[in-house]
């Protein structure tokens, strides 16, 4: 007798095949099912870390010619005032403050600070002053005169982040507009 004549022989073979067919199904929705689900979990941590990370930019920038009180040259007065509008604190903020005349950088006058520590809502002012004569007239007569502010700091990760902003003098407003802005 063959098996296919034994009643109880055919249902155990159809139920293993139907057992067999619904793990493979299984087997696809389960892995379909992971693949979802570490692509959720990968947004979610992207929705974290761009919700819970520092957000640095600049709010202010100026430039003043002055008298100096006690020295005899005149001064120019730039003031780029700059702010943590991210929900944590900017860590290691390392700033640096570039002044373009005609295309060419001047040389920097204040040196390289510490990193700081820039609380959310918190500001902070580079002010960078020139009262050589040689750089005051060159300032004084520029034709093109455009300030590149640049900023690198990291959140509570240690994801390392940069905000780099150039904005051009606009003499006939006394004010700078910016140029470029990139935050990464």
């Amino acid at each position: 007798m063959h098996w296919y004549h034994d009643p109880l022989a055919v249902a155990t073979t159809v139920a293993t095949i139907v057992i067999g067919l619904a793990t493979v199904v299984s087997l696809w929705i389960s892995s379909r099912m992971w693949k979802v689900t570490r692509k959720y979990t990968e947004i979610t941590k992207d929705i974290f870390e761009a919700s819970s990370r520092p957000y640095v930019g600049v709010t202010k920038l100026s430039m003043t010619p002055k008298e100096a009180g006690f020295d005899p040259l005149p001064v120019f007065e730039f003031d780029v005032t700059y702010k943590n509008v991210g929900s944590v604190p900017a860590l290691e903020v390392r700033r640096s403050v570039t002044v373009m005349v005609d295309g060419k950088a001047l040389p920097p006058i204040t040196p390289e600070e510490s990193p700081a520590v820039l609380m959310p809502e918190s500001e902070m002012s580079a002010l960078i002053y020139y009262n050589d004569p040689q750089h005051f007239k060159a300032i004084e007569s520029a034709n093109e005169l455009t300030l590149i502010f640049s900023c690198t700091y990291r959140g509570v990760t240690e994801k390392e982040y940069r905000y780099e902003q150039k904005a051009a003098y606009d003499p006939a407003h006394n004010k700078f507009y910016v140029v470029k802005a990139k935050a990464t």
